[in-house]
Order: C-alpha cells, then sequence, then structure tokens
C-alpha cells in the first residue's frame, strides 16, 4: 500500500483533505495496519538511537565470536580484533605493568619451573646416554664404524637407533611448484630448497609422461638413498615430508591431515598467490606439527658405577701406555746396541726424556758409516723420534777406510780397491794420470799406511798381461841329450812366435823395447857341466828358428838353467820327459804383477 510506514519510507502525516474524502478508507486502514504501524516506527526509533543499538550488538557479539570460532580459524576475524587487542595490551603495560605481571604470574611461574626442570632432566639423561655408549661394547663398536666411515658418533648412535625421523618438510603451491614455506628438524643439514622444488616438478612430468597418467594423478612417494620423500596432494598446495628410516602409515594420516588445515587456514591466500611467499609465514607452526619421530626401544640397564668403571679405565689407560713406553724403550734399546757394533758408530750416551717420547742418542759417526735413518727405518723404527746429536770421527775399519777412499780418489770404472790392514790394494785399468794421482794423495788418507798397485795397469797393459801369461805356460819339448827341435814341436814352434809379436807389437804401443829370455832345461842324468851345455844349446836352436819365423832379432835371448830349475820331479822318465824343454819368461816391460 502506497501510504504504509517502513524504515525507509516512515509514515507521513495523514492529509486532512484526504481524510475528509476518504473517511470510510482511513478508519479501515487504522484498523486493518495499526499494530504493524506501531511496530514500524518502533523498530525506527531503535535503528536510529546509538546508545540503544550498542546495547543489542553487546548481548549477541559473545555468542557470535564464540560462533565463528568454532567454525574454524577466521583470518578476517582475527585480523579484526588484533590491532585493538594488541593496543589495548600495550597501553596497559605503559599504564600499569604490574597488572599485567600479576594476570600472567600464576602461569609463567609454573611454566618456568618445568622448563627448567624438563632441561635438567634431558641434560641429565643425555649424560647417562655419553657415559652408556662410551663404556659399553656397544658404545665402542659406534666409534669404531664411525672411524671408519668418517661419520659424527653421534649420527651413527642416531642412525642404530632411530626407527625414522621426519627431518624436513616442505610446502609447495600446487599450480606454480613455487615454494611456499620449509621447516628443517634442529641439527638437520638444510636442503637446497630451489634444487627440491625443482627435483619434484620434474619427478612430477616424468611420471606422468612415463605412465601416461592423467593430470589429476600425482607422485605420492619416493626414496632417495636413507631418506623416503612423502607427498600429500592437495588441490591447491602439495606438503612433502622428507622421512629418514620407515615411517609407519598412520604417519600419512597425519600429512593429510595437516595438509586440510592448510588448505582451510590458507585457502584464499593459495587462490591469490602471485609469487610472494612471505604471507605463508604463519603456516609455520602448522608444518611444525608433522614433526615426529620414533626411537627403538631398549631395556633400561641397571645402574652402573661410572665412576668406578671410569677410574679402572683410566687405571687400564695409564698401565697399557707404561707398558707400551717399556717395550719401545726395549726396541730403542736394542737398536742403540746394534748401533755400537755397527762399523763408524761409536755410542757414548743413551737415554729417553720425562716428559716427551724423544730418545736422545750421543757420540760420534764416521761419514761413511750407514745412514742411520736408514737403520731406523730398518728397524722397524720412527726416525721423528730420535734425537740424534752424533759429532763427526774418522774410524779405522777396512770398509769405511776402502769406501773413504773410493770417495776422496773417485777412482774409474773397472778399477777396484780393497783394504786389508790398513793396505790400499788397487786392482784394473786407469791412466797414467789417475795413477800418479793415487800414489800422492793415497796415504794421506785416514787410516791408509800402505798402497799396493802391483795389479794396475795402464790401458792397453791388460792385453799384455794376457798374451804373458800365455807365453810363460808354452813349452818347447826336446829329446833326451838333443838340442834338435822335434818334428811335432814345429807348431809350438809357431804358436810362441805368433805370441813374442803380439808382445811385441803391445810393448811398442806401450812406449817400452820387448825382452824375452828363453830358458833351456836337462834332466838330471848326466854331469852339470854337460846339462848346463846342453840347456843352452836347446836355448840357442830354439831363438834361431824362432828368428827364421819372422820374429824381429835380438827380442829373444837364450839363457841355459841346466838341471838346476826343473820342472817336475825326476822318479820316472815321464817327469824327467818334461823337465827336457825350453821356457819362455818376459824381462821387459814389467807390466803388471810377474806371474
Amino acid at each position: 500500500m502506497p501510504d504504509s510506514a517502513t524504515p525507509d519510507n516512515p509514515r507521513r502525516p495523514r492529509n486532512p483533505s484526504v481524510e475528509g474524502a476518504e473517511p470510510e478508507l482511513a478508519e479501515l486502514r487504522d484498523i486493518l495496519f495499526h499494530a504493524e504501524r506501531d511496530e514500524l516506527l518502533a523498530l525506527r526509533e531503535r535503528v536510529h538511537d546509538f546508545g540503544q543499538r550498542s546495547h543489542d550488538v553487546a548481548e549477541v557479539l559473545p555468542e557470535a565470536v564464540r560462533l565463528r570460532g568454532e567454525e574454524g580459524v577466521d583470518e578476517q576475524l582475527t585480523e579484526a580484533l588484533r590491532p585493538t587487542v594488541e593496543r589495548t595490551l600495550k597501553e596497559s603495560v605503559e599504564r600499569d605493568p604490574q597488572i599485567v605481571a600479576e594476570a600472567l604470574f600464576p602461569a609463567m611461574g609454573p611454566s618456568i619451573r618445568r622448563a627448567i626442570s624438563e632441561y635438567f632432566k634431558a641434560l641429565v639423561q643425555s649424560f647417562d646416554q655419553a657415559m652408556q655408549h662410551s663404556f659399553s661394547i656397544q658404545g665402542i663398536r659406534w666409534r669404531i664404524e664411525a672411524m671408519r666411515t668418517g661419520k659424527s658418533f653421534s649420527e651413527v648412535a642416531l642412525l642404530h637407533s632411530l626407527v625414522y625421523r621426519v627431518e624436513q618438510i616442505f610446502l609447495f603451491h600446487r599450480q606454480t611448484g613455487l615454494l611456499l614455506r620449509r621447516v628443517v628438524a634442529p641439527e638437520v643439514a638444510a636442503m637446497d630448497a630451489d634444487m627440491m622444488a625443482g627435483m619434484m616438478a620434474a619427478l612430477q612430468d616424468y611420471a606422468r609422461d612415463s605412465f601416461h597418467a592423467a593430470k589429476s594423478d600425482a607422485l605420492e612417494e619416493f626414496a632417495v638413498g636413507e631418506f623416503n620423500c612423502w607427498v600429500e596432494q592437495g588441490p591447491k598446495a602439495v606438503l612433502v615430508a622428507v622421512i629418514r628410516g620407515q615411517a609407519p602409515q598412520a604417519y600419512r594420516l597425519k600429512l593429510r591431515e595437516v595438509t586440510e588445515r592448510v588448505h582451510a587456514v590458507f585457502g584464499k591466500r593459495l587462490d591469490e598467490f602471485s609469487g610472494d611467499a612471505s604471507v605463508f609465514d604463519p603456516a609455520e607452526d602448522l608444518l611444525i606439527e608433522s614433526f615426529a619421530s620414533q626411537r627403538r626401544e631398549h631395556a633400561m640397564p641397571p645402574p652402573r658405577p661410572y665412576f668406578t668403571y671410569s677410574l679402572a679405565t683410566v687405571v687400564l689407560l695409564f698401565v697399557g701406555w707404561q707398558a707400551y713406553l717399556g717395550y719401545e724403550d726395549w726396541r730403542w734399546g736394542r737398536f742403540v746396541d746394534m748401533l755400537r757394533e755397527e762399523p763408524g758408530y761409536t755410542i757414548t750416551s743413551f737415554h729417553r726424556g720425562w716428559f716427551s717420547r724423544y730418545y736422545e742418542i750421543g757420540g760420534m759417526r764416521d761419514p761413511q758409516s750407514t745412514d742411520p735413518i736408514s737403520l731406523l727405518q730398518k728397524e722397524g723404527l720412527d726416525p721423528t723420534l730420535a734425537d740424534l746429536q752424533l759429532g763427526r770421527y774418522y774410524a779405522l775399519d777396512d770398509v769405511l777406510v776402502a769406501k773413504r777412499a773410493a770417495a776422496l780418489l773417485a777412482p774409474p770404472a773397472g778399477v777396484r780397491m780393497t783394504v786389508e790392514s790398513g793396505v790400499l790394494r788397487v786392482r784394473g785399468e786407469a791412466p797414467a794420470d789417475w795413477i800418479r794421482d793415487l800414489e800422492s794423495k793415497a796415504t794421506l788418507i785416514a787410516g791408509v799406511k800402505r798402497v799396493d798397485t802391483t795389479g794396475l795397469l795402464l790401458p792397453g797393459q791388460s792385453d799384455f798381461v794376457k798374451a804373458r801369461g800365455d807365453l810363460a805356460a808354452a813349452r818347447l819339448q826336446f829329446n833326451e841329450g838333443s838340442a834338435e827341435i822335434r818334428q811335432d814341436q814345429r807348431a809350438a814352434v809357431e804358436n810362441v812366435a805368433a805370441l813374442l809379436k803380439t808382445l811385441d807389437h803391445l810393448a811398442q804401443e806401450m812406449g817400452d823395447e820387448l825382452s824375452v829370455e828363453a830358458v833351456g832345461h836337462t834332466d838330471s842324468t848326466g854331469p852339470d857341466a854337460a846339462n848346463q851345455r846342453l840347456g843352452l844349446y836347446r836355448a840357442t836352436r830354439t831363438v834361431q828358428a824362432l828368428e827364421r819365423s819372422g820374429l824381429r832379432a835380438a827380442i829373444v835371448h837364450p839363457r841355459s838353467a841346466g838341471s838346476s830349475e826343473p820342472l817336475a820331479g825326476e822318479g820316472s822318465e815321464s817327469e824327467r820327459q818334461i823337465n827336457r824343454c825350453v821356457t819362455f819368461r818376459v824381462l821387459r816391460p814389467q807390466a803388471g804383477a810377474q806371474p
């Protein structure tokens, strides 16, 4: 009806002209709408009355807040109340801090005492576990494993006593794959968040492409080494739990509940997400609730007298250390005794420091003696523990004198030097300059009394000495009482002639003249004078035969030995036959020792 009263169209005053014209209609209207008109006027007055309206809101506000809270956490209500509550609390503290302190005292006192009690309880338990791990066979095995694998002892102990532990929680935006929030358990190294996000996206794509899965299908679990990664998919966000060990399936339900709560609280932010992950910082408290762990249950061991164990361990370690030092002292003492017998060493003192493991060895050492470091290594001793205080001196041992002579004289290749009772014997072939240097310096070497160079040759003299030896072994045999060269000795004559020609050539190269003596021998039968003449005839006939073979004259000179220089006995005919001969002896040059 056009003239009815409403809050937006309040009742207007009656028009007298209308009332007069239509009295019946006005009366009928009053009869029909009198009650509603009064209620509308009263409602209008109540709405426009600020005091009454505040009273009405105060009556329903507590119940409205309670109902809103029962429906779940409401971000709008929280944001609306936070500034007022914070400002009110701040003003109250500034005005009278005692009021807030008295209000919090009943809760803070027990909380602080409980926190301190729990801390000391955990500290005692940690100390007890450390003692048990340190003085038990299991703890020793774990320490050995830690040294072998390079891991810390606490990590090895955790791996052996842990059933599972959730170490990291990741919250990703499902549509973009970006990381929204991450929480890490204490004492756990954080993974690279970007690499984790990239790996998740790559695994999801690989799984869908490989198995031709629908877009709604998603990866739920994968394992990397000793870690299992459980994935809980939501319509707008993905929750990933990194778990060490094997978690029970009941934990999957917990992840699902946390995922649902994240969607309930942050649903609008997930819809409006544009790359700013800081708006999800409040989600950390929800993610922390996802942490869980379980250790293996062990029977509580009976109380142990750890002080006694500790003292016994210290005593055993001390006794073991002393035994080890005693064994080391014995090894080093044996080494020093051996060193005293080593040529070139004179040991005067040996002891070990009281406050160190260094062994001091004093005395003297010949520079040509064996290196002490090599001797220590040969005996299996650590050279770094030796403090060698060895002075220098020259020992007179033949071996060291020979080494000293070789070091100072530097003999050429092919020359051998030995020392026997102070006599330096030199053998081999060497240049004339080195031989002269040897003769001038040898007796100045400590320990050398005399030099023997009879076995020392100039270059080329070795061939001369060999040919001279072959000539000394040659013999021409004769018949009894005859000076004529036998037919069967012609080849021997040619052989002797060839040796003499070789010796003549070598002597000329050495710058000397060859002089050889042909000595005639006879047996003991007959007078000595006759034997003397017969020996000279044999030597002369031999020289003539050699010259006829092309030997240069005046090289070989005849001499008779008769029966005075027998080459064999005279007891039989065969022995006397040996004495009927001519032998040869080189008189010049005198190269090397005569055979």
